[in-house]
C-alpha cells in the first residue's frame, strides 16, 4: 500500500494549492490505479483538505469514474 501512497503523492504534487482540480485529479488517479477505492479517496481527501464526502460524491455522480477494479475483458453491447 506504501507504493500507492507514493504513486499518489506524485499525482497530488501537481494539484496541491489549485482550486478546482479535483475532476483532473480523480481522472489521473483512476488512471493511474485503474479505479478510485474508498482508501485512495480518503487519502486524497486528507492530503487536499477536501471533505472525504465531496470526492465520493464527485466520483459518484460522473460515470467515467469506476469504483470497482475493472475486469480483465470489457465487452461492449451495441444495439
Amino acid at each position: 500500500m506504501d507504493n500507492v501512497f507514493k504513486r499518489l503523492d506524485n499525482i497530488l504534487s501537481s494539484y496541491q494549492g489549485k482550486k478546482g482540480s479535483l475532476i483532473p485529479l480523480l481522472q489521473e488517479t483512476q488512471n493511474e490505479l485503474g479505479y478510485l477505492s474508498r482508501e485512495t479517496m480518503e487519502y486524497l481527501a486528507d492530503k487536499m483538505q477536501i471533505p472525504a464526502a465531496e470526492i465520493f460524491g464527485v466520483a459518484t455522480f460522473y460515470s467515467m469514474f469506476r469504483l470497482t477494479p475493472q475486469g480483465q475483458h470489457l465487452i461492449r453491447v451495441c444495439k
